[in-house]
């Protein structure tokens, strides 16, 4: 299996220089769906232009451009602070 079935425990057992590595890693090379938002913009923005269409790709982003994105860092910790509030189940279960 890949991948953790609890990202709870995850964050439990995980050493925190390890948190570290991928919090460093990902301001580094960014990874999940804005990379995916930037590609499918670059494309379709490309396709646009391609047409006789005066376009960026920041045109074709899901969020405005004076809108920043979240980071990882940020979600993972809102993610972590509501996991606080929700009682999870054991694998057992």
């Amino acid at each position: 299996m890949l991948g953790e079935r609890d990202p709870f425990q995850m964050l439990r057992e995980m050493p925190s220089w390890l948190m570290t590595y991928w919090q460093a890693f990902y301001e580094i090379e960014p990874f999940g769906d804005d990379r995916a938002d930037l590609r499918s913009a670059i494309a379709a923005s490309g396709i646009a232009q391609a047409m006789g269409a005066d376009c960026q790709p920041k045109d074709f982003m899901p969020f405005p451009p004076e809108q920043k994105p979240q980071s990882g860092a940020d979600i993972l910790r809102q993610f972590v602070l509501a996991g606080a509030k929700i009682e999870t189940r054991s694998r057992d279960e």
